[in-house]
């Protein structure tokens, strides 16, 4: 079990005032077995008392509203843009140049590409093996049937050997961009028109929010999304994601 600073001072105020509020229940107005209160002097240090006790439930307030201030992060909104600008084809070897914005105007992109690409053709020609993913923060993933990427993102589970550290993520500043270099080898067909998707893990945050998150919160803050293109050599084809900020609750134990 664990606990804070500021809910054990709220504990230890809350006990504090109700053991004053009882002192002066019996001391106050009607009470026969207290007859100093009766006095002018007592009724002086009644007056005392209630003040204490005043100014120890606004202490408790103040605590209260401190405690729920800390308890989430405002995460900022943002916009990613993809395009593809180069293509290349020699023989059954694939080669293509994505670029990847942040149009957000504030906050810093992180984003990780993770599991393996694919590629297809419009003649439904395949390509199999992936050479390269080069230019930008990317985890394959352990190789298992059924697959298991996932893991790199902390899906279903963290497990240290292939979650990529979130220190690791690329970071797109505002207005930024990043050319990510694929080169795929052992597949394709002769068809011109080709499919490209890849899964990404992003989120966006302001340099002082990002400063001040834990890994946990920035681990909750991850949205996935997947970069699909569908285009020709003679083509430059663009994909936008949208990223919408939320209220996200503290980790009640960050690791």
């Amino acid at each position: 079990m664990s606990f804070s600073a500021s809910s054990y001072s709220f504990s230890l105020c809350c006990i504090s005032s109700g053991v004053m509020r009882r002192f002066y229940g019996r001391a106050g107005k009607g009470s026969a077995k207290l007859p100093f209160f009766e006095t002018a002097a007592g009724k002086l240090a009644a007056y005392i008392i209630a003040g204490m006790i005043a100014k120890v439930l606004v202490s408790c307030l103040l605590l209260v509203a401190s405690a729920s201030a800390e308890t989430s992060v405002r995460l900022a909104a943002g916009l990613l843009k993809g395009e593809v600008i180069q293509m290349g084809r020699e023989g059954r070897v694939l080669t293509l140049a994505l670029k990847i914005t942040n149009e957000s105007k504030d906050a810093d992109a992180f984003i990780l590409l993770f599991g393996e690409p694919s590629a297809f053709d419009d003649a439904g020609g395949r390509w199999n093996i992936v050479q390269s993913v080069v230019g930008v923060a990317y985890c394959p993933g352990p190789i298992t049937s059924p697959p298991t990427f996932r893991l790199c993102v902390g899906v279903p589970r963290v497990d240290d050997q292939y979650f990529y550290p979130m220190q690791g993520y690329t970071d797109i500043q505002p207005g930024g961009s990043v050319t990510v270099h694929y080169r795929f080898t052992g597949g394709g067909e002769k068809g011109e028109r080709i499919s490209l998707a890849h899964d990404l893990a992003y989120r966006f945050a302001t340099p002082d929010k990002d400063a001040a998150m834990t890994d946990a919160e920035k681990l909750k803050a991850v949205r996935f999304g997947s970069l699909s293109f569908d285009f020709t050599q003679k083509e430059v084809v663009t994909f936008k994601m949208i990223y919408d900020g939320q209220e996200l609750k503290k980790p009640d134990d960050p690791k």
